[in-house]
């Protein structure tokens, strides 16, 4: 199987693009967030986007890479840098590492209670937010509730989208408040 770049796609993030794939790279509503170079693990494609120099975050998902970068980030090395290792993706690896974060992530879970509105927010994440964030290349997790507030933390291109932190979040928390609770209130992590 081939992996090859099909295009390229602007975010809302000024800062951010959204490079498609001809494959998938990880079943529908799985992704791999690396917010930090350290994070990278051992997946040489954002190993080498973070040493590029400009990149503040990666993202893989289903179809898709999404790349955020500085202000001043220089597109047409990074872009180059994606067209060079979208074809060597280890699928198999990238779902390791993917099985890995989603191990993590329960494991934090686990080590805190997790009530039945959290429980009821997590299925209008999936249903709603997280499908509509994929499509401009994020995504988001919650990262702890205390009674009525909900911690959410952005990745990909939501995470250093300007827009994120205001109309991205009140739109959430409308929602929320609408399908879940009217008393929801969320604050970004």
């Amino acid at each position: 199987m081939s992996l090859e770049l099909m295009h390229v796609q602007p975010t809302p993030n000024p800062n951010a693009f959204k490079f498609h794939t001809e494959t998938e790279l990880l079943p529908a509503g799985a992704s791999v967030s690396f917010p930090t170079p350290e994070a990278a693990e051992d997946l040489s494609i954002a190993k080498d986007l973070f040493a590029q120099g400009d990149v503040i975050a990666v993202l893989l998902a289903e179809d898709f890479v999404s790349v955020s970068g500085t202000p001043d980030a220089q597109w047409q090395e990074i872009r180059a840098i994606v067209e060079q290792q979208v074809p060597r993706i280890d699928l198999d690896r990238l779902a390791e590492v993917a099985s890995r974060q989603r191990a993590r992530l329960a494991e934090e879970k686990a080590n805190r209670p997790v009530s039945g509105l959290e429980e009821r927010i997590e299925e209008v994440m999936d249903a709603y937010v997280r499908p509509a964030l994929a499509g401009d290349g994020g995504g988001v997790e919650i990262v702890g509730t205390e009674g009525k507030t909900i911690r959410i933390r952005y990745q990909g291109a939501c995470g250093s989208c300007p827009t994120s932190t205001m109309n991205t979040l009140a739109a959430i928390e409308n929602l929320l408040r609408d399908q879940v609770d009217p008393e929801i209130v969320l604050e970004p992590a």
